[in-house]
C-alpha cells in the first residue's frame, strides 16, 4: 500500500498534569500556539490567577487576530480584571455553572478536575486532551452558555 491510515497512538493525545503552577505552565504554551480561538470557563478566583499567569500571551494571541471568550462568576473581584482584559477578550458572567477548562481552536482540551476552592495548588488536577471528537461536545456545552449568559 503507498497510501494507508497512519496510526495515531492514544496515549499520545491524552494526558495529565499535576500542580497548578505545571498546570499554568502548560496552559500558557496552548494559548501561545492557540490560531483561531480560546474558550475558558474558569472560577473567579481562577480567573485572578490565569490573568496574572497568562496575561501577556493572552493579548499576544489577541493582537494576532485570535478570539478569545471567558465565561466566570463576576464579582467585585474580577471587575478589575474584565475592565483590564477589555480589548483582549469578550467576558460574561455565568454563575449557574462550576466548570474549570481552556479549549484551544476547538480541538485541544485541558480541563481541571477538582474544584480551586476544594484542593490545595499543588494537588490541583488536569487532564488535556487533543481531539476534535471529544473537545466538538465541550464547545458546544460553552456556545450553549455563552449564549445563555450576559
Amino acid at each position: 500500500h503507498s497510501n494507508g491510515i497512519e496510526m495515531i497512538e492514544p496515549t499520545e493525545l491524552v494526558g495529565m498534569i499535576k500542580n497548578r503552577d505545571n498546570i499554568y505552565d502548560y496552559m500558557e504554551s496552548m494559548i501561545k500556539k492557540a490560531e483561531k480561538s480560546i474558550c475558558i470557563m474558569t472560577s473567579s478566583d481562577g480567573m485572578i490567577r490565569k490573568v496574572q499567569h497568562l496575561e501577556k500571551a493572552m493579548k499576544r494571541v489577541a493582537d494576532k487576530g485570535v478570539s478569545i471568550k471567558i465565561l466566570l462568576p463576576h464579582n467585585k473581584d474580577t471587575e478589575k480584571l474584565e475592565k483590564e482584559l477589555k480589548n483582549v477578550a469578550e467576558i460574561k458572567n455565568c454563575t449557574d455553572v462550576k466548570s474549570r477548562f481552556v479549549l484551544i481552536d476547538d480541538d485541544k482540551l485541558l480541563f481541571f478536575i477538582t474544584d480551586d476552592k476544594d484542593v490545595h495548588p499543588s494537588y490541583d488536577v488536569a487532564v488535556w486532551i487533543e481531539t476534535s471528537f471529544f473537545a466538538e461536545s465541550i464547545k458546544g456545552f460553552f456556545e450553549v452558555m455563552w449564549k445563555k449568559n450576559k
